[in-house]
């Protein structure tokens, strides 16, 4: 199964694990500022975080996600590359990438790039207790990049080579990985013996994975009908399942992701329903109960206040983003922001 770069002896020493859970790390929230991918613009975007005006941009053609440093100074864009359809009319990766830039939030500056070949087009990524980044890659593998080295030390085939995983998750001990994106599967990935440890089957497939603040849940969307999944991360299975209002019944060879992000305070849980074009307010603990809320076409990003009292939702299609009260779950304005942006977070 694995395919190890390099021996994990050779990862450099780190400082002992924060008291911060490690939920918090991977869903940063601040005031300082806000740092952007926009896909449709091929850029990282620094942006006002009251106003969204953009201070500065970086061209990162075929950018996809993005991640905050666990203290705040660093953000990490992946460069996964340009998607499209090869001559069969299929779905691929046409110019692969394998880079992931390393950017200085106070200069807004690149300061490396980390090559991550010969594993293409890297997508989800999660942080660590050691700070280190696991990263999925469209190449049908799992990868762990040492922060300090900025390097890819170790790589691990997720057997998935027609539907290879991108969305990742990790659970709040460090120890489990989830990664689902195209298969029918969640894959459950063990961080301390370095294999794949089980398989939550799912009929229809997931389209996407976001742990709760409980550290006890993981939130996902079915891929045919979009119906909301529950998964218990204690015993790895699914335990919920409930109709999600505001579903579309689109064509399969249309994307029917579903975004997700919880508040800081865990209280409410966003969702974004890009066929649709609406987001959804759910209540944190009980994410059955969710109102639509109509914003613009394709939203993708999501990311809200420090003080939980707005929620941000990125129209990737159409290079706004509208701005959701929370209290009244209403749209009280809109925000030109970039050409079209899908992942975005306050630091």
């Amino acid at each position: 199964m694995s395919n190890a770069t390099t021996p994990p002896s050779v990862l450099s020493p780190k400082p002992a694990p924060t008291a911060a859970k490690l939920w918090h790390v991977n869903n940063p929230s601040g005031n300082t500022g806000m740092l952007a991918v926009d896909k449709v613009g091929g850029a990282a975007l620094f942006l006002d975080p009251k106003t969204l005006a953009i201070q500065h941009s970086i061209a990162i053609p075929g950018a996809h996600e993005m991640v905050i440093s666990p203290d705040h100074t660093l953000g990490y864009v992946a460069q996964f590359g340009k998607w499209g359809r090869n001559a069969e009319g299929i779905g691929a990766l046409l110019e692969p990438a394998y880079l992931i830039w390393v950017i200085d939030l106070n200069t807004h500056s690149v300061i490396d790039r980390i090559d991550t070949h010969p594993h293409m087009g890297p997508h989800g990524m999660k942080f660590d207790l050691d700070g280190n980044l696991w990263v999925t890659f469209e190449s049908n593998a799992l990868g762990l990049v040492d922060t300090q080295q900025r390097k890819l030390v170790q790589a691990w085939s997720l057997g998935e080579p027609a539907q290879p995983p991108r969305t990742i998750e990790i659970s709040d001990d460090g120890k489990k990985l989830y990664c689902t994106g195209k298969g029918d599967d969640i894959i459950v990935f063990d961080c301390d013996s370095k294999q794949i440890k089980s398989r939550i089957p799912l009929a229809s497939g997931a389209t996407s994975l976001t742990a709760a603040p409980d550290g006890h849940r993981l939130i996902s969307f079915d891929k045919a009908k979009q119906d909301l999944l529950i998964v218990d991360m204690n015993e790895d299975r699914l335990i919920e399942r409930h109709s999600f209002k505001g579903s579309v019944l689109s064509s399969p060879k249309a994307s029917r992701f579903v975004h997700a992000r919880y508040s800081p305070n865990g209280r409410y849980l966003a969702t974004c329903n890009y066929a649709g074009g609406t987001a959804h307010l759910h209540d944190g603990n009980h994410p059955q109960e969710h109102v639509v809320i109509p914003v613009a076409k394709g939203p993708q990003g999501l990311a809200f206040s420090d003080d939980n009292s707005i929620l941000y939702v990125a129209n990737h299609d159409c290079g706004i983003v509208t701005v959701i009260d929370v209290a009244s779950a209403r749209p009280i304005d809109w925000l030109p922001a970039g050409s079209g942006i899908e992942a975005f977070s306050f630091y």
